[in-house]
């Protein structure tokens, strides 16, 4: 069996409301690229709730969805590694769980990869003031620390299964998809951008803006530029 086109990784921590909603969106995105082939991750993160059930559900239902599990939750970097290695497609991209992004929209980075090694995603849409006050807080940080502008970078990214592969990337939480940028740059990809919308979310809450998950991202920052 040929392996896929694409592989679209879907984690996911305690999103049972809305994680087939996502799926089936997401299937109907690949579904108008014409693409001959491509895969479904879904990656349930140590789910207290009905998660992992639900995708269980929707992989008997589409052949494409395959799932992986962690028996705990440990983080969104842990969840995208899960997920990357179990891919099988020449090109990788993820989308998070919560359905705030729309994977059509994310797909048509697709043709800028004729001309670029990696594509990355940046956001716009509604401001929330707690989260404004964080996000703006680590982009500071990034610019000091990195010299790399992340306004507006959601994290989500369009890239070769191999290079991915060769990058290497070692985070376990949400500095992960800081992470493979800063590669990029470190060993002097060709970089494109484009930008989508972000979503209301449409069930569940965030994972981002809790303390532990701050705190790890923050120590994951300072690790990484130790080495660096």
């Amino acid at each position: 069996m040929s392996e896929p086109s694409l592989s679209i990784i879907i984690p996911a921590y305690n999103e049972e409301a809305i994680i087939e909603q996502v799926a089936r969106e997401a299937f109907s995105a690949l579904q108008r690229t014409g693409l001959n082939s491509f895969e479904v991750i879904l990656v349930d993160d140590g789910s207290t709730d009905k998660t992992k059930f639900r995708m269980e559900q929707i992989r008997q239902q589409l052949d494409c969805v395959r799932v992986a599990s962690h028996q705990r939750n440990r983080g969104l970097g842990a969840a995208l590694k899960t997920g990357f290695e179990t891919a099988s497609g020449r090109i990788v991209t993820w989308i998070p769980g919560d359905g705030q992004f729309d994977l059509g929209e994310i797909l048509k980075g697709l043709p800028l990869l004729a001309d670029c090694d990696i594509v990355l995603v940046l956001r716009r849409g509604r401001k929330e003031v707690t989260r404004g006050f964080i996000t703006f807080f680590f982009h500071a940080l990034t610019r000091m620390l990195f010299h790399f502008d992340a306004t507006n970078l959601c994290g989500i990214y369009l890239l070769p299964r191999q290079l991915l592969t060769t990058l290497a990337p070692t985070a376990e939480d949400v500095f992960y998809n800081l992470e493979v940028p800063l590669l990029c740059v470190k060993h002097q990809k060709r970089i494109c951008q484009i930008t989508v919308d972000l979503r209301p979310r449409r069930a569940g809450a965030s994972k981002v803006a809790n303390p532990r998950t701050l705190a790890k991202n923050l120590w994951e920052m300072l690790k990484y530029r130790i080495k660096a």
